[in-house]
């Protein structure tokens, strides 16, 4: 496929003639009442069965749901229109309990962790094996921590591509060839993933009740509310999303099959700190096993390699049968100020950035490579809107704005490339004038989501307060929505569909949980 040229004077950067992006969004939430404190109810029977419905299910508890869309393929404006659907279906059931979706990924005020009900999932074995994970996600970090929410983003792109991008690979099998370029596509955005966070990092702050009696560095704005003066993402720093038994993995990403080596073997190492809460006490499961990791989905990453599974298979048998077939980026705290969780001009910057990590080379990450990728991160999770904030590049310190400016010039040029394509001039996606935006923040920490998050908790003088009033005004937007095409009777199939399935799953005959359970991780 020959190149088309654009940018290659510029950056040494070529494009193939055509691209074709699939793309499928999932977004996470905390149902809360009219007051901001966390609902009690259950997950709403009407919404279908959370362990067999394909577009509505559950997280960690029964008040967290997700969202999820299928994938779209070229399709930026009917994947949103799709996940407003949703919404508006999903508000549909809940309204009638006075309750709203928390627009915001640290919770509202947290109830003691007795009060946090674990999400349910029926009486199979696959079910019971889903809440007695999420049991010991409870023992071994707490329940407080695992109410945290956000947006996860997926992106494949074609195999012309990646046949394109790889000439020298033509022997090779192309399930290689694939996950030789996704790995390196998640190497570049392990070095440069502290962009997205300075730009969308919407959790400046958090509700004391989450911290319990923890010391904390963050400034006081009153008794119920912690802040970081210049922090973007709380939710991704040293008191949201934590592991500290995973430091020591040292997950490599510079192949699939170091990654699957390293993934499997924390499965199967165990960890002493968790042998002490023990599996089976008193003849109920505290968790799946004691290992460093439970299962795959244990290890918080910021970007993961993904393969659709089947049945029964766990995410790295998925990965060694098939390859990578698609990245998922976990990077995304909930954008407050939109309606869905995330925006459009969200969803256009990211389809840049991931081309753009994809088209430019990509060494193996270096050890001292890993330690600048995460200082960087840690740099503008804490102080992102600090003037002068420098990060690492090849061992030097350079200052954000000179970084991040050097990038957005050649994200400008993948913007002029994509917005090229057929399906972008028929969905009039302006990719350049989204990133033109974008781009200004780089000089304008206070145009950040961040930044802007906080001044309305500073002007409400609380978290809860705060976030309560951006998640009523999403409330008011998803309300005036109205459905679009046959959406509604859809999902009346769809859910009825997810009972009959459901039914069937627990209507058949089951092993032993443990014969199972050993089977699942032979």
């Amino acid at each position: 496929m020959p190149a088309s040229g654009l940018g290659n004077a510029d950056f040494g950067m070529r494009f193939p003639d055509k691209i074709s992006l699939t793309r499928g969004i999932e977004r996470e939430a905390l149902r809360v009442d009219a007051a901001g404190d966390i609902a009690k109810t259950p997950h709403p029977e009407s919404l279908g069965p959370a362990l067999t419905h394909p577009y509505i299910t559950l997280d960690y508890a029964e008040t967290l749901p997700e969202l999820i869309t299928p994938p779209f393929v070229d399709d930026v404006n009917g994947l949103l229109e799709f996940l407003a659907n949703l919404h508006i279906w999903f508000y549909q059931a809940i309204r009638p309990q006075g309750e709203i979706l928390w627009n915001g990924s640290m919770p509202a005020c947290i109830p003691s962790e007795q009060d946090i009900v674990i999400a349910r999932f029926g009486r199979s074995n696959i079910a019971r094996m889903k809440e007695i994970y999420r049991t010991g996600l409870g023992y071994r970090y707490g329940k407080t921590m695992q109410m945290i929410a956000g947006v996860h983003y997926n992106l494949s792109i074609d195999d012309d591509f990646w046949r394109w991008r790889y000439p020298a690979m033509s022997e090779a099998p192309f399930s290689s060839v694939r996950s030789h370029g996704y790995m390196g596509l998640i190497r570049n955005f392990l070095r440069h993933q502290w962009l997205l966070v300075y730009l969308f990092g919407a959790s400046p702050s958090i509700c004391q009740s989450f911290l319990k009696e923890r010391p904390s560095r963050l400034a006081r704005l009153s008794e119920s509310t912690r802040y970081g003066t210049y922090a973007t993402s709380l939710r991704m720093s040293d008191i949201g999303y934590v592991n500290n038994a995973q430091t020591a993995l040292n997950i490599s990403y510079n192949s699939v099959d170091t990654y699957i080596a390293g993934l499997e073997a924390a499965i199967r190492t165990p960890e002493p700190l968790y042998q002490k809460i023990g599996v089976v006490v008193d003849g109920e499961y505290r968790q799946l096993n004691a290992n460093i990791l439970q299962i795959e989905n244990e290890f918080y990453a910021s970007v993961r390699p993904k393969r659709t599974v089947r049945s029964g298979e766990r995410p790295a048998k998925a990965l060694t049968r098939a390859g990578v077939e698609y990245v998922e980026v976990r990077a995304l705290d909930l954008n407050p100020f939109a309606p869905l969780g995330i925006s459009k001009a969200q969803v256009l910057f990211l389809d840049c950035f991931l081309l753009w990590c994809a088209l430019n080379d990509s060494p193996a990450l270096s050890c001292r490579e890993i330690g600048e990728n995460k200082d960087n991160l840690r740099r503008v999770v804490e102080s992102g809107r600090q003037e002068e904030l420098t990060l690492w590049r090849e061992n030097r310190e350079v200052r954000l704005v000179e970084e991040g400016q050097r990038i957005f010039d050649e994200l400008l040029k993948v913007a002029e490339y994509l917005e090229r394509q057929p399906w972008a001039v028929t969905q009039s996606l302006n990719y350049t004038e989204s990133l033109a935006e974008l781009a200004s923040m780089v000089n304008r920490p206070d145009e950040t989501l961040s930044a802007q998050a906080l001044a309305v908790v500073q002007n409400c003088g609380s978290h809860v307060e705060g976030f309560l009033q951006l998640s009523r005004a999403a409330t008011s937007a998803i309300e005036r929505m109205k459905y679009t095409g046959s959406f509604c009777r859809d999902m009346q199939k769809v859910t009825q569909t997810a009972r009959d399935k459901f039914e069937e799953v627990e209507s058949q005959a089951q092993m032993p949980f443990e014969q199972f359970l050993a089977a699942y991780f032979e």
